[in-house]
């Protein structure tokens, strides 16, 4: 055997190793990514059943506070309110930020604010006090829509 053919052997078995090892690798990076979109999007659909989560305690809190109001019983001050709603809404906003989604984050902020003032406007009480609550409730669903299409933009992102 001549120095030439174990030259052209040697060439001949690593360059199909070196092309199996390259296959191997893109297929197993290949599979990574499906996996890493498909814990995204599956992080993103908790998500937002936590957010909905959070948002129905905050309509059952509402729905709480009329009838106490009916019943002529005391009210939950808006920082008790707050605590049961915040810690709800601070997990879910955590995540938001941790996942780097930051139009879900602002939205999220938004949304926030505007429980802060449907929550004030649900407690207050008074002349003007069914139009400040109605407004707020308006305010809280328009934040809640544009929550749910930024969640909407990034899961597109995702598939």
């Amino acid at each position: 055997m001549t120095g030439w053919q174990v030259l052209d052997d040697f060439v001949k078995i690593g360059l199909g190793a070196v092309l199996g090892l390259l296959g191997a690798w893109f297929a197993d990076m290949r599979a990574w990514r499906e996996q890493r979109k498909a814990r995204r999007i599956d992080t993103l659909e908790s998500m937002a059943k936590d957010f909905e989560i959070a948002h129905q305690a905050l309509i059952d809190l509402s729905v709480d506070v009329r009838a106490r109001r009916i019943k002529l019983e005391a009210l939950p001050s808006p920082k008790e309110a707050g605590i049961i709603f915040r810690g709800q809404i601070n997990s879910v906003e955590s995540r938001l930020q941790l996942l780097s989604y930051p139009q879900c984050v602002a939205s999220l902020k938004k949304y926030s604010d505007a429980s802060h003032d449907f929550m004030s406007a649900m407690i207050a009480d008074g002349s003007g006090a069914e139009e400040k609550f109605r407004a707020a409730m308006g305010k809280l669903l328009l934040a809640r829509a544009e929550i749910y299409c930024a969640m909407r933009e990034e899961y597109a992102k995702s598939e």
